[in-house]
């Protein structure tokens, strides 16, 4: 495989998968489940998904094997679906926080919903690697969370720095 198919994903290339009817800044939802829900209903319209409630119930599945609470807040349920076209990411904000059973017991404020067709494993472990790496950094969690309408949240996200870690 060549190099370049193995790095993560660059914040502008993951800002550009997000469509803003997709990113809700304030979640209805107070816990996990109708969080879950809520983000899956977000890709409703999105021309890469078919069926968003059956894809909740596969993220679900998912969910129940292994949390995706990720800690400093942040959690990235996703799964590999038939129902994917191609890559999806829906972005949900807590002000409050979601009791999301995270490892360092941190209400999640951040929730990134991933979905992908289940034939294109490089560019889902690449966007999954490119998010977790531009979310380790607190100034880039501060920055996203104070965003204050979707465009600009995807505006933001195209512009942050990643670690210069490497795979």
């Amino acid at each position: 495989m060549h190099q370049e198919q193995q790095l993560p994903l660059l914040p502008a290339q993951v800002a550009a998968l997000l469509q803003p009817q997709a990113v809700r800044l304030e979640l209805r939802a107070r816990e996990k489940l109708p969080a879950l829900r809520e983000l899956a209903g977000a890709l409703k319209a999105h021309p890469h998904l078919a069926q968003p409630e059956v894809f909740f119930r596969e993220v679900l599945a998912r969910e129940r094997v292994h949390n995706t609470g990720l800690g400093h807040g942040i959690a990235m349920p996703h799964a590999r679906s038939a129902l994917c076209r191609d890559l999806v990411i829906a972005v949900g904000r807590s002000a409050e926080g979601l009791d999301y059973g995270a490892p360092d017991g941190e209400p999640v404020r951040l929730l990134f919903l991933v979905g992908a067709p289940l034939h294109r494993t490089a560019p889902y472990h690449r966007l999954v690697v490119g998010l977790a790496r531009l979310l380790e950094s607190a100034a880039n969690r501060r920055h996203l969370l104070e965003a204050r309408e979707p465009a600009g949240f995807i505006r933001v996200l195209s512009h942050l720095r990643t670690s210069a870690r490497r795979p």
